[in-house]
């Protein structure tokens, strides 16, 4: 029987043994590198490809999945003012597990409050479109201040470095 204490000195790996067999383990792992990027990228459809893992598995597998990502909005709830570029940042860290660019734009009052918060485009692998029309006819209609432009570079595994660029607000 395995208790609290047992369960916080397990790695990743022996943590997802305890639900599924070494050998589903070990090729989870070897796919995705880390049980986080398993449980951000992986879908029902590609788990069902894994030999071991069925289709009530990779249910079981998607519902921790979105079972972690709840907690995580939660536990990472954001502020809704903009004080300093790292807020910014913590807004977009989750940008890190998806498997696509996206372009997203947060919307601002005089103070930095957060009036809008939205995805305005989602790309491909290597690249997403977007126009300013879409970016400044929405700040206009909710009459923002200002606006903070978010854009991640898709990465196999987690941000490793940060540019000042990669963060700009226009005001």
């Amino acid at each position: 029987m395995l208790n609290q204490t047992n369960l916080s000195g397990m790695d990743d790996e022996e943590l997802l043994a305890t639900i599924l067999e070494k050998p589903v383990v070990r090729e989870l792992m070897a796919q995705y590198g880390s049980v986080q990027q398993m449980l951000w990228q992986a879908s029902e459809r590609e788990l069902e490809k894994i030999k071991g893992i069925g289709t009530a598995k990779a249910r079981k597998i998607q519902c921790i999945a979105e079972i972690a990502k709840r907690i995580y909005r939660v536990k990472n709830a954001l502020p809704p003012v903009i004080k300093a570029p790292g807020d910014a940042f913590k807004r977009m860290e989750d940008m890190q597990f998806l498997t696509v660019e996206q372009f997203r734009v947060i919307y601002l009052n005089t103070k930095n409050g957060i009036i809008a918060e939205e995805v305005v485009t989602q790309g491909t692998i290597n690249s997403t479109i977007v126009g300013g029309r879409e970016i400044f006819r929405r700040a206009v209609r909710l009459l923002a201040a200002s606006i903070i432009l978010l854009h991640n570079h898709r990465r196999k595994y987690k941000f490793t470095d940060w540019l000042p660029c990669d963060i700009l607000g226009i005001t």
